[in-house]
């Protein structure tokens, strides 16, 4: 494998401080859980470190946790013991976060040279667009799977590659195993990577390595298994509120409709929505339409870089993104967040379509290409990647002004500084330190309170995705339940407080139709809602339920 010389070595090292410290800036040290999924990733690993099981311990009836797998959590583990103390541990989490990104942006250079053979000056070129990506800094400041999974995935990728596809005699063993802890981590790390060990074992049927099949195959059942066996045991038996089973399963979205239409329109979007982000990723100043984009300019290239990569770099890779595509298209969620781990193979693919560009001239002889070695022309060739660097460095300023980031929602959206986050301290406050520790709350951050104040509680809301992105962002309905069905649920789960908060009203629908539906529970007969407490903002409300 080559390996940069000092200089560029120094030069790389310098670019992962940057790219940590920017990391450590965008993320808020004082709040975490906002985004509900990294909520709940905090209680799973609480449960664990308390000897509670992987458990949903933030819920009424603390359910075992089968939606996500088990390693994110795992990984969090530790930091209960090292700091128990919420929200003092919020730094500890968000390094584990920020290390996890370091790796994979070390991983990524190290998979430009060793895997695309790119000279070590080229690589270092393409590293620092990614280090400046806005895409990856935005997903740095939550505490979610995506980081770590991009970590986990850009070594399985880079292992088989370096030590499993390119020997002249039959792959060790004890490397098939190795790259079965890989494979199988990334899906326990997230669900999405299941695609990865897919991936490795077609490329081993592909190339009729049956041995190596076999014995990847019955390495990584040995993970698999027991995980999928586990979630099935667990999920048995149990009859759970209709409000908790979005929680501990994916059922709820993925069964609500069987009709090849409505797939359709969710494939159709959510490939507009690829497009549009694509073209983000290349382009920070792209704005990300609330429609998609019908301009494919990004994915044309990134799919003939592919087709590339396929016949001249790597299958495995090649494999990989059409299998991780093709689950991000189908899924009814939007793709950006689920895209971070495949900024360094899109940067990759591109540079490699550049460079076979360029090879093609030199053997034609061309005029064009002794053209290009004359200043001027080479000063313009440089001009897009001039362009690529200045808009990702807008973009970054701009996430450090909190005045813009990415379509990942910032914690400004939620709770400002100034405002809404002194509301949240006032109302969190006033849980405490006003309700029974046995007393039930609802709330749209439920994993949230009960991180700040040990009060279990659930959404006063069903979560459906499906009705946020189509038939797309901006003509999309939010459909969150009938609240007669919601009284019901939250009279069963013995809930007796109810808090209205400011849910991204301005930026997600979703929050403007949760809080219709708080406002009609309130004004329901039946339970009585007696206002008990306002914040000082104007935005937090808690509500008192007598049933």
């Amino acid at each position: 494998m080559a390996v940069p010389y000092a200089s560029n070595r120094t030069t790389s090292y310098l670019l992962l401080l940057v790219w940590a410290m920017l990391a450590f800036r965008v993320a808020n040290p004082n709040i975490a859980g906002l985004y509900h999924d990294d909520g709940i990733y905090l209680v799973c690993s609480k449960s664990l470190a308390t000897g509670q099981g992987y458990r949903i311990i933030s819920l009424p009836e603390q359910p075992f946790q089968t939606k996500y797998p088990i390693v994110f959590s795992l990984l969090l583990t530790p930091i209960w013991w090292i700091a128990p103390k919420f929200p003092g541990n919020i730094r500890w989490f968000q390094a584990v976060i920020v290390l996890s990104g370091a790796i994979f942006l070390w991983l990524s250079l190290r998979f430009f040279q060793g895997v695309f053979k790119f000279e070590a000056k080229l690589s270092l070129l393409i590293f620092a667009l990614l280090v400046l990506n806005p895409a990856l800094l935005s997903a740095s400041q939550w505490i979610l799977s995506e980081l770590p999974y991009a970590a986990i995935s850009m070594a399985a990728l880079l292992y088989y590659e370096t030590r499993c596809n390119r020997l002249s005699r039959p792959v060790p063993g004890h490397r098939l195993f190795a790259l079965a802890v890989l494979s199988a981590a990334g899906y326990l790390v997230k669900a999405h990577g299941i695609v990865l060990p897919a991936a490795f074992l077609a490329c081993f049927l592909f190339e009729r390595r049956w041995r190596e099949m076999l014995a990847y195959l019955a390495f990584v059942s040995l993970f698999l298994f027991p995980w999928w066996l586990w979630a099935g045991q667990a999920s048995k038996g149990a009859l759970y509120s209709p409000l908790t089973q979005y929680y501990i399963g994916y059922q709820s979205t993925l069964t609500s409709s069987h009709s090849l239409g409505h797939w359709a329109i969710i494939i159709g979007q959510n490939a507009k929505y690829l497009v549009n982000t694509l073209d983000h990723f290349l382009l920070a100043l792209i704005p990300l339409l609330q429609t998609g984009s019908r301009v494919p300019i990004a994915l044309l290239v990134f799919g003939l870089g592919l087709a590339l990569t396929w016949r001249t770099i790597s299958r495995a890779v090649a494999v990989y993104v059409f299998l991780f595509l093709s689950v991000v298209l189908v899924l009814p969620w939007h793709p950006y967040r689920h895209l971070t781990p495949l900024l360094p193979i899109f940067l990759a693919t591109l540079t490699l379509i550049v460079l076979r560009a360029k090879e093609r001239m030199a053997a034609q002889h061309s005029e064009f290409l002794t053209l290009l070695k004359h200043p001027l022309p080479q000063l313009l060739l440089w001009l897009p990647i001039s362009v690529i660097f200045i808009s990702h460095s807008i973009q970054v300023l701009m996430g450090l002004h909190r005045r813009s980031f990415s379509v990942l929602p910032d914690y400004g959206d939620f709770y400002s500084r100034e405002a809404s986050w002194k509301g949240f301290v006032e109302t969190s406050d006033w849980i405490r330190q006003n309700t029974g520790t046995s007393e039930n709350v609802a709330s749209p951050y439920d994993p949230l309170y009960f991180l700040y104040t040990g009060r279990r509680g659930t959404r006063y809301s069903f979560h459906n995705p499906e009705s946020y992105f189509y038939p797309d962002f901006s003509r999309a309905r939010p459909q969150v339940g009938d609240p007669k069905v919601i009284i019901d649920c939250l009279k069963d789960l013995n809930v007796t407080w109810l808090i209205r908060e400011p849910i991204l009203q301005a930026t997600f629908a979703e929050g403007k139709a949760v809080n219709a539906v708080a406002e009609l529970i309130v004004q329901e007969k039946y339970p009585k809602a007696t206002l008990a407490f306002a914040s000082s903002d104007g935005g937090h409300y808690v509500y008192r339920l007598e049933w």
